[in-house]
């Protein structure tokens, strides 16, 4: 039909995902498995087309009424609720966290959290013990991750000059821009001692 948009498919979009997950691993001095990685992907995908505003309700209230629950499917899944929209918020959405004055600490705690015990119930079922893994590397790496997140949505984003790096450098604490930022010859305190902790990558 002439004029008519290409259509987008949902295989599509998970080829774009995993090239930007892929490119975005690249600049992080992270070694992720393909397990995570590819956990990552599904996350994207996953939200695609979410409400963001919907994602923002409190994710730490919903991670105590969950583990209140007896063990189960159900819960679960509700913690894998928490533990990815807490990644996917503090990474790809980190400036809707931060115009609601939402602390991504707070995400990082929550999400943390949740995949760690996500890692414990996989763990005590042998033929889960993958994806077991696959959570706990979540867990102890996510800070790192939500600045994989972050790398993949400044992908479609038009290059930013030095200014506007250190603005969001100073947002994010991103491991990623310090190193652009240091690249280019800038003069920066340490990770450590960044004047605004909040956002991925601390």
């Amino acid at each position: 039909m002439s004029g008519s948009k290409p259509l987008v498919t949902s295989a599509s979009v998970r080829e774009y995902f995993e090239l930007a997950v892929s490119e975005a691993l690249e600049k992080q001095p992270l070694s992720a498995t393909l397990g995570a990685a590819g956990y990552l992907v599904d996350v994207l995908c996953h939200y695609a087309t979410a409400d963001v505003e919907q994602l923002l309700r409190p994710v730490g209230v919903l991670l105590v009424r969950v583990e209140k629950k007896s063990a189960g499917a159900l819960k679960l899944s509700e913690l894998k609720q928490v533990g990815d929209q807490s990644l996917y918020l503090s990474g790809f959405f980190w400036e809707n966290v931060k115009r609601r004055r939402l602390d991504p600490e707070y995400f990082s705690q929550v999400g943390g959290r949740a995949y760690t015990q996500l890692a414990k119930a996989f763990d005590r079922r042998q033929s889960d013990s993958a994806l077991s893994e696959i959570y706990a590397e979540l867990a102890s790496d996510f800070r790192s991750f939500v600045d994989v997140l972050f790398q993949v949505r400044r992908q479609g984003e038009p290059k930013a000059d030095l200014p506007t790096l250190y603005e969001q450098w100073l947002d994010t604490g991103s491991a990623t821009i310090e190193r652009e930022l240091r690249e280019a010859g800038m003069v920066l305190p340490n990770s450590n001692s960044n004047t605004d902790p909040e956002g991925p990558g601390n």
